[in-house]
């Protein structure tokens, strides 16, 4: 999870939490931010302590155009650095999500929830999140790199949700399988904006992770030589 400005030890009802002790609520988030003083109050009542939204446009229609992170929301019509500072001031924790490939660099032809052909456009859209949101007045520490990541799942379709490779089908029972996902994520995705990006040195997490078996794969992959490749949601705990 990203941390705002203050640490999260010092917002606002957290010193009752650290005199009672840490619960399973401490670790409730969700997607998307709260718009309104009523959500804030929602999300109070609800123990939900962090939010989880896009960050972009990135270049969403070629490599020559601006690189934007100031916006998030489903269709990049919120600023981002507004929600941010809000969210801080309400005591709730911002994670910003990192993806997907912009259609004009998709491996898989206008997918964006496919590889990047070209992985210095990633690497320029990851550094430029964490060049700006890093600093202050955000001081984020925390990033996700894109979202579930996967191969065949356990329910039985050949390709996950949200990272398609060769033969995907939107028709999902039709897809054939990708044989590369977790070799060409981690290649593509995970090294370049993670263990050897240089402005990410151990602040990088994943939102998913199929079991510790796939972990220990992804680490050999990664040539990770302590743990560290981990989901998000199990640091999350850990971070206050």
């Amino acid at each position: 999870m990203a941390r705002g400005k203050t640490s999260l030890t010092l917002m606002p009802g957290s010193r009752s939490r650290e005199a009672r002790g840490r619960r399973i609520t401490d670790l409730i988030g969700t997607n998307g931010w709260p718009g309104s003083a009523g959500d804030v109050r929602m999300w109070r009542a609800m123990d939900i302590s962090w939010g989880r939204g896009s960050v972009g446009p990135g270049q969403l229609d070629s490599p020559g155009e601006l690189m934007r992170v100031d916006k998030t929301g489903p269709k990049f019509d919120s600023d981002l650095p507004l929600v941010l500072i809000r969210n801080d001031q309400n005591g709730i924790g911002s994670l910003l999500l990192l993806g997907y490939s912009p259609r004009w660099n998709a491996s898989v032809p206008g997918d964006s929830g496919s590889a990047p052909n070209d992985v210095e456009a990633w690497k320029r859209y990851v550094d430029a999140v964490v060049r700006k949101y890093s600093a202050p007045p955000y001081n984020l520490r925390y990033f996700q790199i894109w979202n579930e990541a996967a191969g065949k799942l356990s329910g039985g379709l050949l390709q996950a949700t949200f990272w398609h490779g060769p033969d995907f089908n939107a028709d999902e029972k039709r897809s054939g399988p990708y044989e590369r996902a977790m070799q060409d994520y981690v290649e593509r995705i995970h090294i370049p904006a993670g263990p050897n990006h240089p402005r990410l040195p151990r602040v990088c997490c994943l939102r998913w992770m199929p079991g510790p078996r796939r972990a220990l794969q992804l680490q050999e992959m990664a040539g990770v030589q302590e743990p560290g490749i981990e989901g998000a949601d199990a640091r999350l705990g850990r971070l206050p």
